[in-house]
């Protein structure tokens, strides 16, 4: 009886250190895009035009794809700034975009993160 005991305590002290870990590191991730996505913002202010934004991104050498989201009409620019591993139980990976969103006259709405995953 004692050794399931101990079996289930170090099961238990084993998860909470797990998800303890995997916590911080997320904390860390999320801070490290947001780091990347700050000089975006301050560089593209709502209102530029979208030829504006692609001169900007072409200047600094950024990559960046046109994308349509379902549910919207209007395109918007992705840039990847990282990937993340996934759980590898449903999820493969995760893709990090900064992505900049446009309205129906071609001007700059919005610069914010963006998550594509390889999930079942």
């Amino acid at each position: 009886m004692r050794k399931v005991a101990i079996v289930v305590v170090t099961f238990l002290v084993f998860i909470c250190g797990w998800a303890f870990y995997s916590k911080a590191s997320r904390r860390r991730r999320e801070a490290s895009y947001q780091t990347k996505l700050l000089p975006l913002r301050k560089a593209l202010p709502n209102g530029m035009p979208k030829s504006e934004v692609a001169r900007y991104l072409d200047s600094h050498g950024l990559v960046y794809d046109a994308a349509r989201y379902p549910g919207s009409p209007n395109w918007a620019y992705e840039v990847k700034i990282a990937e993340e591993p996934g759980d590898h139980l449903v999820c493969a990976k995760w893709t990090i975009f900064a992505v900049m969103d446009f309205s129906a006259d071609q001007t700059l709405t919005d610069v914010h993160l963006g998550r594509v995953g390889t999930c079942l």
